[in-house]
């Protein structure tokens, strides 16, 4: 899976998938980041690609559909993330719970057993 906005970022390896929940090997280095606008906000990527991670999850377990971002529940990025960022991270995801056609869930980048990145996403299917 590419997450392709605001820049593109190879997720790598789909380790895992289960019903309500999947975990990536992400690589990504500070070379993603050169040429970049001087007002483009690195936070901004991060949010997106958990949120393309989770909509990733939905259409693999509930069928390729249209689906909509709602909501950003909550989200956080660690200042220290852009110490280490070279390593590689794991990209973790659960559906936490689901109401009609909208899908709560909740997404994680870390490294070790050390979360840098966290967000919680509400996404709507179109069928």
């Amino acid at each position: 899976m590419k997450q392709k906005y605001p820049m593109e970022m190879n997720l790598g390896v789909l380790r895992d998938i289960q019903e309500n929940s999947c975990v990536f090997d992400v690589e990504f280095s500070r070379n993603d980041f050169m040429g970049q606008k001087p007002l483009w906000m690195p936070a901004s990527c991060f949010m997106e690609l958990l949120g393309q991670a989770a909509e990733y999850l939905m259409r693999s377990t509930q069928g390729d559909c249209k689906r909509y971002l709602v909501q950003v529940n909550e989200f956080t990025l660690d200042p220290e993330f852009y110490q280490v960022m070279d390593q590689n991270f794991t990209l973790r995801v659960e559906l936490t719970q689901t109401f009609g056609n909208l899908n709560k869930s909740r997404a994680s980048l870390s490294h070790g057993e050390r979360s840098y990145c966290e967000g919680s996403f509400m996404h709507s299917d179109i069928t």
